[in-house]
């Protein structure tokens, strides 16, 4: 449940980062004659978002992360998941904040990427089931570990 929570409120954030701009609760272009500063966010942006999508798309699987997972079991894996959602949300917030500060579209364009690949990392039952079977496999005591996670 925190996790869908931590979902939600990250996608709410974005959305309301565009209405307060679209609405003029915040100026747009503040930063759009500033080019150095422009030139540089995008290539950082550019960067985070070429590294944080595919890891967090991966993270699970890697075995660095199964193996510490499997030390911590239950509380192992949500720390994990939480942070796989970190990776794609934070920069897809600010790459939002971004666009509106700058009106690039190179940054609504990456926004747009992450949020897509949060629909592949979501927080769903099903998902985070499938998430704790891949990593603790078939034999493990799934059920009652598994609600614990849940919580």
């Amino acid at each position: 449940m925190p996790l869908m929570a931590t979902f939600i409120g990250y996608i709410l954030m974005s959305v309301l980062t565009l209405l307060a701009f679209e609405c003029g609760l915040a100026e747009q272009g503040t930063l759009a004659d500033n080019k150095p500063a422009l030139f540089w966010l995008q290539i950082i942006m550019e960067l985070v978002t070429l590294i944080s999508a595919p890891l967090a798309l991966r993270l699970i699987k890697i075995s660095a992360v199964s193996a510490r997972i499997a030390r911590r079991k239950p509380q192992g894996l949500l720390t994990w998941l939480f942070i796989r959602l970190d990776m794609l949300c934070i920069p897809m917030l600010l790459n939002v904040l971004f666009y509106e500060m700058t009106l690039s579209p190179a940054f609504g364009y990456m926004a747009i990427i992450l949020f897509i690949c949060l629909f592949f990392v979501d927080p769903s039952k099903k998902r985070c089931r499938h998430d704790y079977e891949e990593a603790y496999g078939d034999d493990s005591k799934s059920d009652r570990e598994y609600n614990n996670v849940r919580k």
